[in-house]
């Protein structure tokens, strides 16, 4: 739960700094990255 809870707050501080998710369909790494943290942070 700990790991899940750390890689919840990693993507949050790591959104914050790129300004903002990005809203077009191009936004394929954004998906990644967040599946990889879901993945990687035991959910």
């Amino acid at each position: 739960m700990l790991c899940s809870v750390t890689a919840g707050i990693a993507g949050l501080m790591y959104e914050s700094r790129l300004g903002g998710i990005s809203t077009d369909f191009d936004g394929g790494n954004q998906v990644l990255y967040a599946v990889a943290a879901a993945v990687i942070g035991g959910t």
